[in-house]
């Protein structure tokens, strides 16, 4: 009798709706219901979320700070991002970066708190705690001035990197093709900034800061990873060039 007891049960339960009610009460009690199997976490890339400390690198054209994200070939740190950022110390900040403009020594970069990427991606403006550091703060830099509040005040531009994974790492919405302009430019006030767009390894980050450009800029150099002194030849003809970022370390095979 017992078997075909709980039988009955079982279909009254499933014929009344006695099970949805159940359910109502586990949720009213705290428990949460579990999701519908038509809802997709990956509906959008908010949900790829980029949590994690992410390094900048800081220059100056000598009136505005701005800010570069220092980016690796693979999540969460997988782009290209500049955004002009606002500090209490930006005098004191401008004033280190041009004493060492032309012998690229005065290098200064920050780490905010952990924040999610997608935040400066979005465009989103907002203050967070970051330190400054003389030097890269991954590679012997001092930490220098105390942590502040800094504000990423305007995104001004964004690019994702060609996919070139480790083995652990992978992203089905990377980009896989290689750009065919090897460098972009934007205004920056009566400047401009010339952007190298990483490609495929072994590439290299480059930040140019120039009055002016009047030729079409082309990779002189037959590597696909130039010297200092190639880079620096490649803008000879602009106006008043400054190299302001140069990194290949992290783009090496």
């Amino acid at each position: 009798m017992k078997p075909l007891y709980f039988t009955v049960l079982c279909l009254y339960m499933v014929c009344t709706g006695a099970t949805a009610a159940t359910t109502d009460e586990l949720s009213a009690n705290g428990m949460s219901k579990a999701p519908k199997a038509s809802t997709s976490i990956h509906a959008d890339h908010k949900y790829h979320t980029r949590v994690g400390s992410h390094g900048m690198v800081l220059f100056t054209d000598g009136a505005e700070l701005y800010a570069s994200h220092l980016p690796l070939y693979y999540s969460p740190h997988d782009y290209q991002l500049i955004y002009t950022v606002v500090s209490q110390h930006k005098a004191k900040l401008i004033a280190y970066l041009q004493a060492g403009s032309t012998s690229h020594s005065n290098m200064v970069t920050l780490l905010p708190e952990n924040f999610d990427l997608n935040k400066l991606v979005d465009g989103e403006r907002f203050s967070i705690p970051a330190q400054f550091y003389k030097g890269h703060f991954e590679r012997g830099g001092t930490k220098w001035l105390g942590k502040s509040e800094l504000i990423f005040e305007k995104l001004l531009f964004k690019r994702r990197l060609v996919k070139q994974y480790k083995p652990s790492h992978s992203d089905e919405d990377s980009v896989t093709d290689e750009p065919d302009e090897k460098w972009t430019s934007i205004s920056l006030g009566d400047k401009y900034l010339y952007i190298h767009l990483i490609g495929e390894r072994p590439s290299f980050d480059a930040l140019f800061i120039v009055d002016d450009c009047q030729t079409t800029l082309e990779n002189k150099q037959g590597e696909s990873v130039p010297s200092k002194a190639q880079i620096n030849e490649v803008f000879s003809h602009c106006g008043s060039p400054v190299l302001v970022y140069f990194e290949t370390q992290d783009f090496a095979y």
